[in-house]
């Protein structure tokens, strides 16, 4: 009998860097975090694309278990849980007072009050419609100003993350 074709995976012929293409969104509130973001919650958010200077983490790390048994020399692993862990993102501050910027959201509440929560849309092929985007909910777990005198002023916020959803579509036909 013979083995049917495999499926062959397209040849990417043109890829792109995240960099002058993708979208962070900050939204304040997602009614439902399973469906993802609507289009009014996303017009709602905050575009910080043009402040970040830098992003790490927000990538999930699955764990597993070893399923062995008496009769077997070999120790299969089976999936188990996945530690979210956190993300940072590092915004680049404004010299000019009457500029807003992420210093005025990103609280880690470390002043008495409540630490900033929210989400996290990443669209790293911008806010095309049909485009695909993972979403994060987030809570700022702490905000450090840069310290060196030659420095660029910046503010580095570190997320811990509570939830990170499978690739969303992103709604409506906005442009990019």
């Amino acid at each position: 009998m013979a083995l049917p074709n495999p499926t062959i995976a397209p040849q990417i012929l043109k890829g792109r860097t995240r960099r002058g293409t993708g979208h962070w969104i900050w939204l304040p509130a997602v009614a439902d975090f399973v469906t993802g973001a609507t289009e009014e919650e996303i017009s709602a958010g905050t575009d910080y694309t043009k402040q970040i200077s830098a992003l790490d983490g927000f990538a999930p790390s699955p764990n597993t278990v070893d399923f062995g048994n008496a009769g077997s020399l070999i120790i299969p692993t089976v999936p188990s849980t996945t530690t979210l862990g956190t993300g940072t993102v590092t915004f680049n501050c404004s010299n000019d007072p009457s500029v807003s910027d992420a210093r005025s959201v990103m609280n880690d509440g470390l002043d008495g009050t409540t630490p900033t929560d929210g989400y996290w849309v990443d669209a790293p092929n911008g806010l095309v419609g049909d485009g695909l985007y993972k979403l994060y909910a987030a809570t700022v777990q702490s905000a450090a100003l840069s310290t060196g005198l030659d420095d660029a002023l910046t503010l580095a916020v570190v997320y811990a993350l509570s939830a990170v959803s499978g690739f969303l579509t992103v709604p409506g036909d906005e442009s990019s």
